[in-house]
């Protein structure tokens, strides 16, 4: 199954990991949030770079991809997957664009993740 065919999010997995507990859920919604907008600009700047090297691009892809798995991102985690150890002979433009396709499925996770936040 292709990253275009998975759900942006596993509501299983997540509603598993916080037991149904509503106070829990936002506070990991609200972590994921937080902690994601800082790795995503850290992706962004390791693409753009003409210094980032292999490691630093399967690093910074990496974090993300464990911060999906803790809300049960499923379609984020597997583009990531796809292309962490992809960096080798990458050429800046390609590395720019798999940030611009994370970035957007970063906003699509997080406008599902939102729903399921507890009032």
């Amino acid at each position: 199954m292709s990253t275009t065919e998975k759900p942006i999010l596993n509501k299983e997995v997540f509603e598993n990991i916080t037991n149904g507990d509503s106070e829990f859920k936002n506070e990991l919604i609200n972590i994921f949030i937080s902690s994601t907008k800082e790795q995503i600009a850290e992706i962004k700047e390791v693409a753009k770079s003409s210094n980032s090297n292999q490691y630093q691009w399967y690093s910074v892809l990496h974090s993300l991809k464990g911060s999906c798995s803790s809300v049960g991102a499923v379609k984020l985690s597997e583009f990531i997957i796809e292309n962490q150890n992809k960096d080798e002979g990458y050429e800046k433009e390609e590395r720019i664009r798999i940030y611009e396709e994370i970035k957007s499925l970063l906003e699509e996770t997080n406008d599902a993740i939102l729903s399921m936040k507890s009032n």
